[in-house]
């Protein structure tokens, strides 16, 4: 999985597939398959970002949970 941050909303189709994404513009990073991420990226639709920082309290309570 990869992250991007989306201009412009689109829809993405797999070749052969019955599946498809559509992802929608929003200012905050959102993570999809690497190809979806790949081929809005080529097309100038989104920007690829790095994955945001878990916050401390959110990683702490992974731990505890595992």
């Amino acid at each position: 999985m990869a992250w991007m941050v989306v201009s412009r909303g689109a829809t993405f189709r797999r070749p052969h597939s019955k599946y498809s994404f559509t992802f929608e513009a929003k200012l905050e990073p959102q993570q999809w398959p690497s190809d979806v991420v790949d081929w809005a990226v080529s097309k100038g639709l989104a920007e690829k970002v790095r994955p945001p920082r878990r916050r401390a309290t959110e990683a702490r309570e992974s731990e505890n949970r595992a």
